[in-house]
């Protein structure tokens, strides 16, 4: 069996997520999608003005990675709404922080998230993280170098200087 689509259909649906999205009484908005090209991405990425794509150094990855760029850009070309990328190396080590580097992706942040043993157990769990705990420090610095790009408007720098 097919199903046959209407893309009228699809985009006045990706339209409407991006509108119920931004009528949201909220400054930032975080859409977490899987990571598959499926609806839920697509409807992110129609109503996204930043999208964070982590990345770990595997093959498959680094070349998954490239494909969800070129769909990324296709799509917001295609919306007449572009925005920015940014890659955020996680769940590495420093050697593999160094390889990634040398790859020379684009808009590679400057911070990453550690492989560590205890963000992994939390991830399984669904716990967050002690906001003081040492792993807490990579997920601060990531978010500060984020809102200082993207969106300074929102950061109270006077707190962000008392905390470093």
């Amino acid at each position: 069996h097919s199903i046959s689509v209407d893309p009228y259909t699809i985009t006045n649906t990706f339209n409407s997520f991006e509108r119920n999205v931004r009528s949201l009484p909220y400054d930032l908005v975080i859409i977490d999608t899987p990571p598959a090209f499926g609806f839920e991405m697509f409807c992110g990425l129609s109503a996204c003005d930043l999208m964070i794509s982590p990345i770990l150094y595997f093959k498959w990855v680094v070349q998954g990675f490239i494909e969800l760029k070129l769909k990324y850009e296709a799509q917001r070309e295609q919306f007449g709404k572009p925005a920015p990328f940014i890659t955020v190396p996680s769940g590495i080590r420093l050697t593999e922080l160094k390889k990634i580097e040398e790859l020379e992706l684009p808009n590679l942040a400057d911070n990453f998230i550690p492989n560590y043993a205890k963000i992994r157990e939390l991830e399984n769990s669904s716990k967050g993280l002690r906001l003081q705990s040492e792993e807490a420090v990579f997920f601060d610095l990531l978010a500060n170098e984020l809102l200082m790009k993207f969106a300074p408007e929102l950061l109270d720098l006077e707190s962000l200087v008392e905390t470093q």
